[in-house]
């Protein structure tokens, strides 16, 4: 295993001031409409109904075993999401 590079003082103290002077960017982000996002919904919804009347995963189109919404790959990323997401809540409320 690899030591990790130490940074020193110096170094991160630069960092911390270039930070603090960086100026905003001057291009403006990408704003997206309602209308846009009411669509892009509704495209979503479409595409995994069609998904479920075809007998597919409804993430990402591959064969699904009966009786479940999502395939074998997707279940397990899924189920990590969740873990992940169970874990992060608990100890936020330990914390509090």
């Amino acid at each position: 295993m690899k030591p990790r590079p130490r940074i020193s003082p110096e170094l991160i103290e630069q960092i911390q001031q270039d930070i603090a002077t960086k100026e905003a960017s001057p291009v403006p982000k990408r704003v997206r409409s309602e209308a846009h996002k009411k669509y892009q919904r509704e495209k979503q919804a479409r595409l995994r109904a069609e998904r479920d009347e075809l007998g597919l995963c409804r993430d990402c189109g591959n064969p699904k075993p009966d009786g479940q919404t999502r395939c074998v790959d997707c279940i397990q990323k899924h189920r990590q999401y969740w873990q992940r997401y169970v874990a992060k809540s608990t100890r936020q409320k330990a914390t509090e």
